[in-house]
């Protein structure tokens, strides 16, 4: 399992929606300079790094991720009353929860857990979860 920064979780959030974004922003998400990123970006998983398309000082990705940000997962969460746990890795989502419920099962009510990659994880038909997974 490859395991990527936090600032490489900040640059593909910033592109899973499929849009173009300018080189200058990325940069700043990565806290680098805009020449560092085909470096940074060479550090991705094979399955990620081919999705890149570059044009004109702008990157895009060919089709949209499931890369939630923290902040706004957070915010759904609130809205809709739960707790929630973004793990950007994890071993499984059930097994967060089923920790966090040993730990204090009254945090454990209503909290969601969130991965975008399950190392342990059945996934949704039995097989490794290379998506996003939710548990509650």
């Amino acid at each position: 399992m490859t395991v990527l920064k936090p600032s490489h979780w900040r640059v593909l959030a910033e592109l899973a929606d499929g849009l173009p974004q300018h080189v200058s922003q990325l940069a700043r998400e990565a806290d680098m300079k805009p020449q560092q990123l085909n470096g940074f970006w060479q550090q991705m998983p094979a399955h990620i790094r081919g999705l890149l398309r570059q044009h004109d000082g702008y990157w895009r990705l060919v089709r949209p991720l499931a890369v939630f940000d923290a902040e706004g997962l957070r915010d759904l969460g609130e809205r809709s009353g739960f707790q929630t746990a973004l793990k950007h890795e994890c071993a499984s989502s059930n097994d967060e929860i089923l920790e966090l419920a040993r730990i204090a099962p009254d945090k454990a009510h209503k909290t969601i857990c969130v991965t975008h990659l399950q190392s342990k994880g059945r996934g949704g038909r039995g097989g490794s979860g290379r998506t996003v997974w939710a548990s509650a």
